[in-house]
C-alpha cells in the first residue's frame, strides 16, 4: 500500500474538523511518506454572490490557513509535508491561481460547480444533463491544460446521479483520461465516496460505489495498459478519524482489483 495522501480538509472549510497538526501526526503514526493539507480555495467576492459554498474566506486563508500549514511543515520532519488547495477551474478565478501557487505547493482540481446555458452555477451532485456534462468535461480539460493543477479530485463525480453508463458518460470519461495524460495530471481514486456508504446496483446489475465508479476506472485500467497515466488514492478526509480508515483500505483494494497502477511518491 502506497503511503501518501494529498487530499485533506480541516476545520476552516466549515464542513470538516481537525487541524493540520492532528492530521500530520496521524500520518506519521500510520507510516505515511507524503501528506498534504488541501482545503477548499476561497472564492472571489463576485463568485460568493453566485455560489453557495461552505469554505474559508480570503482573510482566513491568509491569516489562519497559511500560518497553520507553515508551522506544521516546520514541526513534522519525519514525513514529507505539503500545503495545497482544492480548487475549481473557474474562468472568473484565472487571475488568482498564480498567486495561490506562490503560497502553496500545488493545487488539486476539484470541480464542484458547472455553469448551465444561462450562466448559473449548478452543483455537480445534481443531475447533470448533456450540456452540464460537456461543461464539466471542458472545465477539467481547461484546468489540466492550464498547468495550474497536479491532481484531478474525484474525476468521476459527474456520475453521482447516474445509475447507467451510456455513450455520453463514456465519452466524458475518455476525454478526462486524455486530458490528464496529455498534461501529466494525476487522476484520484477518492476514498470518501466509499466512506459515504451509498453503494447501489448499476444498470449492469453490479453493486458499485457511488464513487469511485467502476465503469470509469475500468477505462483508466485499460488506458494504463498502453500509457503511463498517473493515478493516486486519496482520503478526502473531513475528520482525523477518516484518515487511513477502512474506506481508505477499500480504495486501495478497488485499484488493485482492476489492475490499476498507482503512482509512487513523489508525484
Amino acid at each position: 500500500m502506497i503511503k501518501t495522501n494529498y487530499h485533506t480538509h480541516i476545520y476552516l472549510c466549515k464542513h470538516a474538523t481537525g487541524t493540520p497538526d492532528e492530521y500530520f501526526q496521524k500520518a506519521v503514526d500510520c507510516g505515511y511518506q507524503h501528506m498534504a493539507i488541501s482545503d477548499h480555495m476561497p472564492l472571489s467576492e463576485e463568485l460568493k454572490l453566485r455560489i453557495t459554498s461552505r469554505r474559508m474566506n480570503f482573510d482566513e486563508y491568509k491569516n489562519e490557513y497559511l500560518p497553520l500549514l507553515e508551522r506544521s511543515k516546520n514541526k513534522f520532519k519525519g514525513i514529507c509535508t505539503s500545503s495545497a488547495l482544492e480548487a475549481e477551474y473557474f474562468e472568473e478565478m484565472l487571475d488568482y491561481y498564480p498567486s495561490f501557487l506562490e503560497d502553496v505547493d500545488f493545487l488539486i482540481l476539484g470541480q464542484h460547480y458547472v455553469k448551465n446555458e444561462y450562466g448559473q452555477f449548478i452543483d455537480v451532485y445534481a443531475t447533470l444533463d448533456e450540456y452540464l456534462l460537456n461543461n464539466y468535461c471542458e472545465c477539467l480539460e481547461k484546468g489540466c491544460a492550464s498547468g495550474y493543477f497536479k491532481i484531478i479530485a474525484h474525476p468521476d463525480i459527474y456520475l453521482y446521479r447516474k445509475k447507467g453508463f451510456n455513450e455520453k458518460c463514456q465519452e466524458v470519461a475518455n476525454r478526462i483520461i486524455q486530458a490528464a495524460y496529455l498534461n501529466n495530471v494525476a487522476l484520484e481514486i477518492n476514498a470518501n465516496g466509499i466512506r459515504k456508504n451509498r453503494d447501489f446496483i448499476n444498470d449492469m446489475g453490479e453493486s458499485v460505489h457511488i464513487y469511485p465508479r467502476i465503469e470509469f476506472w475500468r477505462l483508466v485500467a485499460d488506458f494504463q495498459k498502453e500509457h503511463e497515466l498517473k493515478v493516486v488514492v486519496n482520503d478526502d478526509s473531513h475528520s482525523v478519524d477518516d484518515f487511513c480508515d477502512e474506506s481508505t483500505k477499500k480504495a486501495y483494494q478497488f485499484a488493485s482489483s482492476l489492475g490499476i497502477k498507482l503512482t509512487e511518491f513523489p508525484l
